[in-house]
């Protein structure tokens, strides 16, 4: 209104010999007076209105609610540029609002990230439980992403304890070790453990040591030897003589 009064007020429009470029600013500045007392009398009820959608926006903690509400209340001016200390005021509601945005964000870039670090795992040779087992007890194994017809096999060490008559030959693979050289970690102690008779002692002895190895000689854990079967003949052979 003070810029109207500057330029003459409303009374200088009727003044014949007004300059047009005068007239135009006064008309503009009328119109912008107008403007400004419809949104003040609208005000109150649009600031309800945001109030209200803020705290909607809050309980539902999503980044594209949070981010529409800021957005009305910005435009009913519930937050602004200070001129005294050159910041920015606001009221409680719409900075509480700021800190669940900045919250909802960080939690979808950890979610973002989880989802590409699964996706990356599942690119990979990652493999928690194997298929199965054969009657040997030798671990079956498929990876993703490796051939179609490819299963690794985890294959128990043949102990020369278990059959004096295995023996490695030269040109071949040497799969026949004793427990000393396939033995990993400290043995069980197994005295507490065993019944008093002799004969079921030695009984329990060979079933306990089982989860280490087939043959129920090793006391601790032992080596395992990989292989793949990486045709298709290989692999039909080895259905065949799985049991079941």
């Amino acid at each position: 209104k003070e810029q109207l009064k500057e330029l003459g007020g409303e009374e200088a429009l009727l003044d014949p010999e007004l300059d047009r470029q005068v007239a135009r600013k006064i008309e503009k500045t009328r119109r912008d007076i107008q403007r400004a007392e419809a949104s003040s009398s609208m005000l109150p009820i649009q600031r309800e209105a945001a109030i209200e959608t803020l705290q909607e926006a809050i309980a539902d903690g999503t980044i594209k609610s949070l981010r529409a509400a800021i957005r009305i209340a910005k435009a009913a001016r519930l937050f602004g540029p200070d001129e005294y200390s050159n910041g920015v005021w606001a009221l409680d509601l719409v900075r509480d609002a700021h800190v669940e945005l900045e919250n909802a964000k960080q939690l979808k870039r950890v979610a973002d990230a989880q989802k590409d670090l699964i996706t990356k795992l599942n690119r990979c040779f990652t493999r928690t439980e194997p298929l199965g087992m054969d009657r040997f007890r030798n671990r079956l194994w498929r990876f993703e992403n490796t051939e179609q017809c490819h299963v690794w096999a985890e294959v128990n060490p043949v102990l020369s304890e278990a059959d004096s008559n295995l023996s490695n030959q030269d040109g071949y693979l040497k799969v026949v070790s004793n427990i000393a050289q396939v033995s990993v970690g400290a043995a069980d102690i197994e005295e507490d453990f065993q019944p008093r008779d002799a004969e079921e002692a030695q009984s329990f002895v060979r079933f306990s040591r089982q989860e280490y190895h087939a043959a129920g000689l090793a006391a601790s854990l032992t080596q395992r030897l990989w292989g793949c079967h990486a045709t298709e003949a290989s692999v039909r052979a080895l259905m065949k003589g799985l049991d079941g």
